[in-house]
């Protein structure tokens, strides 16, 4: 149905408060909403979720929402103020789906707990880390979402960062979700600041024409389905990132 319309939270809140009915013993049901919606639709959604009660109540709710987390820095304080609004913090769930892949979460893991690489992990052995996000498909009919979005916003704020992140954090104090978080976010405030001269030496970003993947042809971008014959719409990134802090000074 109509996420924005009323019709389906009236339709929804009297099942939810049927399953989530608390037994004998007190014990609370869990109630999950996952937002793996259009970027626009989210703060209408929550909006309706805080307006018919179903954030708190009778029942744990949690509320997941994937990336992208707003469009910029205006609209992503605009939506975690209405997030905190209708949750609490820990029923949050801000996500980043590449996360979850098997390799990427053995990066966190291979380098703080393997003995022969953590003493060799820092400036004094490394002389630079490439982090490569190649993928063999296409847009896969999302132009009008590429078209408003492109490489930076889709992959580079989100997935790379959190490579970066992942390959250059100090060990945590432990492995709950604040600890890594905060270890996390000492590695953007190092990040060497950006002027002009800087991003134009150091970042490059272009678009895909037509070409051969495992020998079979492919269109460009521009070719594809939804999007516009002179786009501009970055498809391709590169950048380099110094990451001034002691283990990382100069790599």
């Amino acid at each position: 149905g109509n996420l924005i319309k009323n019709e389906i939270y009236q339709k929804i809140k009297p099942k939810i408060l049927q399953l989530t009915i608390t037994n004998k013993k007190e014990v609370k049901s869990n109630i999950i909403y996952y937002l793996a919606i259009p970027p626009k639709v989210v703060i209408p959604v929550v909006e309706q979720l805080n307006k018919f009660d179903l954030c708190k109540g009778t029942f744990h709710s949690k509320v997941i929402i994937e990336k992208p987390f707003g469009r910029d820095r205006k609209t992503a304080r605009k939506l975690n103020k209405l997030v905190l609004k209708a949750f609490e913090e820990e029923q949050v769930y801000r996500i980043d789906h590449y996360l979850g892949k098997d390799t990427v979460q053995n990066i966190f893991f291979f380098r703080l707990s393997n003995t022969i690489f953590e003493p060799l992990w820092n400036r004094n052995y490394i002389s630079q880390v490439q982090i490569t996000v190649a993928e063999d498909i296409g847009i896969e009919g999302r132009g009008k979402f590429y078209e408003q979005t492109g490489v930076v916003r889709d992959m580079v704020q989100n997935h790379v960062m959190q490579l970066i992140a992942l390959v250059a954090i100090e060990p945590p104090v432990g492995f709950e979700p604040d600890y890594v978080r905060d270890e996390k976010v000492k590695v953007f405030h190092s990040i060497r600041m950006m002027d002009e001269k800087y991003l134009k030496s150091c970042m490059v970003r272009g678009q895909y024409g037509p070409g051969k993947i495992k020998n079979y042809s492919v269109a460009g971008y521009r070719q594809e389905e939804y999007v516009s014959p002179d786009s501009n719409t970055p498809t391709f990134f590169f950048g380099k990132f110094y990451i001034d802090n002691w283990r990382w000074a100069n790599v």
